[in-house]
């Protein structure tokens, strides 16, 4: 009995405002520690300066390219007219909403995709003009980004292009396999690195 009223109990989708605000928390605190231990890195010899410095880099860099990634979904999706539903998640994951696939079209699949490919590619045109990315900090930091931009590109752009070809959304994500996952990753960190090495 408990399963069946579970089942038809009305989803209570958390308030957008709120979703956002928290959101904001987070990359605010993000970029804070960053640049705590990018002070700490500018005033300090320590070794541990340094490294520590450059893991908060990586780690804000995913936290921030994820969160506009995911945010750029949730915005193409809806201004689209998609139908989605926003939930909570769990802590330390960095989904917002459900995308019905049933009720949505094609075209509106598309513009949520286009919507999270123009959320990270954006916030990284944004930093490398805004930063002097004249240290290593900087650096490490829109690298991360960038890693991330071409993981997430290689993990999406062939299931945009088997949708535009006619290919069911669901039906393409469904090829969507661990092992491609792992190959987008290794590509995605290897462009990282190299930015590192090119812009340093």
């Amino acid at each position: 009995m408990a399963e069946t009223l579970d089942q038809h109990e009305e989803i209570k989708e958390p308030p957008l405002t709120s979703m956002l605000f928290k959101d904001a928390l987070l990359l605010l605190a993000a970029l804070s520690i960053w640049a705590a231990a990018y002070s700490w890195f500018q005033f300090s010899d320590l070794l541990l300066a340094k490294v520590l410095m450059a893991a908060d880099a990586l780690i804000v860099g995913f936290i921030v390219a994820s969160l506009f990634h995911e945010w750029g979904h949730y915005a193409g999706a809806r201004g689209s007219g998609g139908n989605t539903t926003r939930f909570a998640g769990k802590p330390l994951s960095i989904f917002r909403f459900n995308f019905d696939f049933e009720q949505n079209t094609k075209s509106q699949f598309l513009w949520m995709s286009y919507g999270g490919q123009i959320g990270h590619w954006g916030v990284l045109a944004v930093l490398f003009f805004a930063l002097p990315l004249n240290n290593l900090a900087e650096i490490v930091l829109v690298s991360s980004i960038f890693g991330f931009c071409v993981f997430a590109l290689m993990v999406e752009y062939k299931i945009i292009w088997e949708v535009l070809r006619g290919m069911d959304p669901l039906e393409s994500l469904k090829k969507l396999n661990s092992k491609k996952l792992r190959t987008a990753q290794m590509i995605g960190g290897a462009a990282g690195i190299a930015s590192i090495i090119l812009l340093g």
